[in-house]
């Protein structure tokens, strides 16, 4: 059940517009997984005993997810981005519940002014100059730019409603970080270990930013959570709202474009496919967030009527 529990997570967290911490609300394990992962650094031992058999799941979940990802981004990128932008939208009410019915605050709409222009101008940013995201040469302003965003997306990562895999989309990381970590398992599993070698200078800082992510920085998030919890929400409302146009400016500038020919032969299907998959994705993630909320329902009944035997 464990290992099951942690498949699911490990594909959720890859998944854009779909949070890795909405999954474990969904399956019940939220506070008790957050809690071993809060003992890593005071009681190791102890939390890797908690959580080895999530972490086993979440390895293959991971790895399948990677696989399929980049499949579908490369054969199927407009229907592809369809389904994560579903996925997206869907996602909206659950982080307007969370700061509904409060009075916006000075420093909420500050926060959201703020990362809503970060991510245009990642959207945007081939449009004024900017150079597009290329992690195909070494060099230290990527290393820490690798670092810094992915312990931002690890610590969002286990928010309820909040996708670290967005965190990197909108920065322009996801695709390329997706097919580094394509090519390094496909080259494993033929024996052939130059794409990890040669890819080491992406994979050390990307990899320790997801520890410290995970370990520090979700302990942050987590007490901004407490005491200022709406200026994260606002910050992540804002990153939602840009984040489908991010998404189909990836798909079209380095995906449709290049192969326009085969896109115009296929353009109504490809249509007609992109509202399907919008659909399934938006369908999909209300479902699932209606299912939590009754399960949340559920759980409180159950703990009333204890209280009242007792």
């Amino acid at each position: 059940k464990e290992i099951l529990y942690g498949f699911l997570f490990g594909i959720s967290c890859l998944i854009p517009g779909f949070s890795g911490g909405t999954m474990l609300l969904i399956l019940g394990i939220y506070e008790s997984f957050t809690g071993s992962i809060a003992k890593i650094s005071k009681k190791p031992f102890e939390a890797i005993k908690e959580l080895y058999l999530y972490g086993i799941g979440a390895v293959v979940g991971v790895i399948l997810a990677i696989f399929t990802v980049v499949v579908c981004l490369n054969k199927f990128p407009l229907i592809t981005a369809s389904f994560f932008v579903g996925l997206v939208i869907a996602t909206l009410p659950m982080v307007l519940r969370n700061i509904k019915g409060e009075k916006m605050k000075t420093g909420d709409l500050i926060s959201y002014l703020i990362f809503f222009a970060i991510a245009l101008v990642m959207a945007f940013g081939d449009l004024i100059g900017l150079d597009v995201i290329n992690i195909s040469k070494p060099n230290v302003g990527m290393i820490i730019y690798l670092f810094v965003l992915s312990t931002i997306a690890a610590a969002t990562m286990i928010v309820p409603a909040a996708s670290g895999m967005t965190i990197l989309l909108v920065a322009g990381l996801y695709d390329p970080i997706m097919k580094v970590l394509n090519d390094v398992f496909m080259g494993l599993l033929a024996f052939d270990f130059s794409p990890l070698v040669n890819n080491l200078w992406i994979l050390i800082p990307f990899t320790l930013g997801v520890i410290v992510g995970i370990i520090g920085i979700a302990k942050i998030i987590s007490k901004l959570l407490k005491t200022k919890a709406s200026l994260v929400w606002y910050a992540i409302l804002a990153l939602l709202v840009t984040s489908p146009i991010t998404i189909y400016r990836d798909a079209w500038n380095k995906r449709v474009v290049p192969m326009m020919d085969a896109f115009k032969e296929h353009l109504v299907l490809n249509i007609i496919l992109s509202v399907v998959f919008f659909a399934i994705g938006f369908i999909l993630l209300t479902w699932l967030d209606k299912y939590q909320a009754k399960k949340v329902v559920d759980t409180r009944k159950k703990e009333e009527k204890i209280q009242n035997v007792a």
